[in-house]
């Protein structure tokens, strides 16, 4: 009897609802209820239908997170330890604590609004006080990164470049070159002073390219004696992927081949596994740590006792992580605004803080060349924003994305500083001639087209036979959902600061082009973001239902459990999953889901013709994905058509992936909080649902007459049916 035809059969599989996942289910039975008790060898099982409003399914989840999960005001993730759950540093804490921590700005938003309209409901004072101190903590948390490695002053930094590739599939180079410049010579490369574009140009083998790199160049490290060319590099403003405090359990999650910096007075020394960094040794160098962690931001340390010692933490227990990427950035960049909105009002010390970090980070882009540097002085291995980074080739697919995220930096600088400055710096990356950053964002999908005719070149494919069908096959076959996540985050910056109509358009441009794969996601958090960034128009997802419904949908049938139970989808006979990456033996992001009872046709094929019919686009899939209590629970940087899993329930992930869209949903009005968990339609919509699967049986009936007379059966009936459904949609005013 539910009102939604995708929730009238439900699939309960595998260890999240069974006792083994290897043995078969021997008996059903009903309850009498709202549920039903099964048997099989490894034992009985309860499952159960209970009643939830999606704002106490928001709260309770996120209740059970903050329990586990907590950390100093992290959310990342906890592990099954005895009878409890233990947390430890995650490589991308400050990202994963941004969108929580988001999600929490956003209830408090909520919250705060209906405590306006009703400023004496004792209730809704006690929700806005609970939902404020959280969401307070974890933007204290973020800031604290962004703080926490307090360098000062200057360095010394040879002079690098970026090592040119002709072949991005194989020849990755995210280091910097091992030969730094002699002093004395030029440091030009084989660059164009035009906007960084994609061109064929870009496959030469001197491009980007010092142009006497034979006798300007050498090793520091294989000729030491050498007087080399040195530049001074802004060491503030550096934002850590993470921390630990000696003594805590944390430490023993640390990954030892990453770059940890151990502060002790006013320095911190590096301890890793790496051997070389950019060309640089960096086990024992020094960095300047004589800056000032804010007070506030340092309760979360300075409170906490060493279990060790007996005494509380101070800044010389602090052990903080480098070589910060991209993620970490757009995490906080996303939080920075979030906060400074609603927190900020009420709280001008945090409003203070926050802008003080966001202009640490702009000065230090600035003065940097436009990338992030480590405690050398070299660019980080995935926070390079600078030009030349965006003309090599191997940053083929990550020019748009990186581009966007410098924007949103200096964009929002100029927000939360009001120093124009910062605005002038972001129209010169948006407008300049040498950059148009604002064009490179809209190139996105153009980009990952010609990265498809590479990998078609890499297979001896032609890329002549790689017609328009394939190639969106093939790239959402091999993109980085990881990206996917970090463009969302990144649009919803962009969109809520940026007033320019020509540069709002370009935006749209290339958040559309990012909606060619992630339309097919039923993604409630990059339904919302998309429909934000286009406000005037109601939008669809690729299955042709509204945005806001399909998000509502998805949402509702979030599990409230969200430890990483496996699934195990193999004798569905609804969704298929193919990878091509399996079959052609490459790595990929784990396939597609499609239909299965439109599909037949491919199926039926052997696996190479498979794979053929694909590359050449001569077959059709109807994409699709299983609802998200039908797949394994993952953060959004992993793709939703992954139906089995090898996931472990000793492994718990925080509530954001429901909490964080569902407050976003109700703070900018998308959805209501009268929204049930079946979402009922009006008597009009049933009418309206009534009538097109009328239309559906009626084409049925007719197709085989119409195919024997050579008429299309648009052309008949079924044509006269939907033009009157959507009148009477139109009479009543309901988006079909």
């Amino acid at each position: 009897s539910e009102t939604i035809e995708r929730n009238r059969t439900q699939r309960f599989m595998a260890a999240r609802y069974l006792p083994d996942d290897t043995t078969p289910v021997t008996a059903i039975a009903s309850d009498g209820g709202n549920g039903i008790w099964t048997v099989s060898p490894a034992g009985v099982t309860h499952i159960r239908m209970e009643a939830l409003s999606m704002q106490d399914k928001a709260v309770q989840m996120s209740d059970a997170a903050w329990e586990r999960i907590e950390r100093r005001g992290m959310m990342s993730k906890a592990y099954r330890s005895g009878d409890g759950w233990v947390t430890g540093e995650d490589d991308n804490d400050g990202l994963w604590t941004s969108m929580y921590g988001a999600g929490e700005i956003f209830r408090y938003g909520t919250i705060k609004a209906e405590l306006q309209k009703d400023p004496g409901n004792a209730q809704l004072q006690a929700e806005a006080a609970a939902a404020k101190a959280r969401a307070t903590k974890t933007a204290e948390a973020v800031l604290l990164l962004g703080n926490i490695s307090a360098r000062k002053g200057t360095t010394e930094a040879y002079v690098r470049f970026i090592p040119p590739t002709t072949n991005p599939v194989d020849d990755i180079q995210v280091d910097m070159s091992s030969q730094a410049l002699l002093a004395g010579h030029d440091l030009s490369l084989n660059i164009p002073h035009a906007a960084p574009f994609y061109d064929r140009s870009h496959m030469e083998p001197a491009f980007l390219a010092p142009f006497d790199l034979a006798t300007a160049w050498k090793n520091p490290i294989e000729e030491p004696a050498a007087d080399y060319a040195r530049r001074t590099r802004r060491l503030e403003g550096f934002i850590a992927r993470t921390y630990s405090l000696e003594g805590q359990p944390e430490t023993a999650w640390m990954d030892h081949h990453a770059l940890y910096y151990h502060i002790e007075g006013n320095q911190a020394v590096c301890t890793t596994g790496y051997d070389l960094k950019n060309g640089e040794r960096m086990d024992g160098i020094t960095v300047d740590a004589s800056g000032e962690i804010p007070p506030r931001l340092m309760r979360l340390i300075d409170t906490v006792t060493n279990p060790q010692t007996g005494q509380l933490f101070t800044r010389d227990d602090i052990v903080y992580k480098g070589d910060t990427s991209s993620d970490e950035v757009i995490g906080h960049l996303f939080i920075y605004k979030i906060a400074y909105d609603i927190l900020g009002p009420d709280d001008p010390e945090l409003k203070r803080i926050i802008a003080d970090t966001v202009r640490n980070y702009a000065q230090h882009l600035v003065d940097n060349g436009y990338s992030l540097l480590d405690a050398t002085g070299q660019p980080t291995m995935w926070a390079k924003f600078e030009r030349a980074w965006f003309y090599s080739y191997q940053t083929i697919t990550d020019a748009s994305l990186n581009s966007l995220i410098l924007l949103d930096t200096f964009k929002l600088a100029a927000y939360v500083t009001g120093e124009q400055k910062w605005e002038n710096e972001y129209r010169l990356l948006a407008e300049g001639e040498a950059y148009q950053y604002a064009d490179l964002v809209s190139e996105y999908w153009e980009r990952w087209e010609h990265a498809v005719e590479l990998m078609a070149g890499e297979l001896g494919i032609p890329a002549f036979l790689i017609g328009k069908k394939a190639k969106e096959y093939l790239i959402r076959n091999f993109l980085n959902y990881s990206n996917e996540e970090m463009a969302m985050l990144a649009y919803y910056v962009i969109f809520q600061l940026e007033e320019d109509a020509a540069l709002t358009k370009k935006y749209q441009k290339g958040l559309d082009a990012w909606w060619r794969s992630i339309k097919y996601s039923e993604n409630p958090l990059w339904y919302y973001i998309y429909q934000l960034g286009h406000p005037n128009e109601k939008k669809k997802d690729a299955y042709g239902n509204p945005l806001v419904k399909t998000a509502a949908w998805s949402l509702s049938r979030h599990p409230v459990d969200t430890r990483q139970w496996k699934a195990s989808n193999p004798l569905r006979d609804d969704i298929g999953e193919y990878d091509l990456g399996d079959m052609l033996g490459i790595d990929s992001r784990c396939g597609l889901g499609y239909s299965i009872p439109t599909s037949r046709v491919f199926l039926e094929q052997s696996g190479i013709m498979q794979a053929v019919m694909m590359i050449l686009g001569i077959t059709k899939l109807d994409y699709t994905v299983a609802a998200p209590d039908e797949r394994a629970l993952h953060k959004y940087n992993t793709s939703s058509y992954k139906l089995n899993s090898n996931n472990s329930p000793n492994t718990m992930e925080s509530s954001t992936t429901y909490t964080l869209p569902y407050w976003m949903g109700r703070y900018h009005g998308m959805l209501t909080p009268e929204e049930g968990v079946d979402d009922p339609l009006t008597f009009w919509e049933r009418i309206c649902e009534c009538l097109r699967s009328a239309g559906s049986a009626i084409t049925d009936l007719l197709a085989p007459l119409c195919d024997y007379f050579n008429v299309n059966v648009s052309d008949c009936f079924f044509k006269l049916l939907l033009q009157l459904v959507a009148r009477m949609a139109d009479a009543f005013k309901i988006d079909l």
